[in-house]
């Protein structure tokens, strides 16, 4: 059995390094790496999960039904990369079953809340 997972979000590392970048070229970034991974999957014909933040997934509808049409699971991974409030679990889950059709059944934040106490 192969378990794989990926995160999907608007690209925001270099603000941690005080660096800008614009929030097109985040989506970009992350939009050009998806579509390398689902290459790498189909060719060796093995699903994975995508843990995906609303923001992101509202932003690339397109992106988000390549996933689900080539037979992989959407998950949560917040509402923003970089911002996080405890409403924006339930907000994130509805976004995505929204935008899917499915239930989102995973969310990667959860590890998330229990640093939070």
């Amino acid at each position: 059995m192969i378990l794989l997972s990926f995160d999907i979000e608007e690209f925001d590392m270099p603000f941690e390094y005080g660096k800008t970048i614009s929030f097109e070229d985040q989506l970009s970034i992350s939009t050009e790496g998806t579509f390398k991974i689902l290459a790498l999957l189909k060719k060796h014909q093995v699903k994975a999960t995508f843990y995906c933040t609303a923001n992101y997934a509202l932003n690339k509808p397109d992106v988000i039904a390549e996933i689900v049409n080539n037979g992989h699971e959407i998950a949560s991974h917040g509402y923003y990369h970089s911002d996080f409030k405890v409403e924006h679990l339930k907000q994130s889950k509805e976004a995505l079953e929204k935008l899917t059709g499915s239930k989102i059944a995973s969310n990667k934040l959860f590890i998330k809340i229990f640093l939070l106490f």
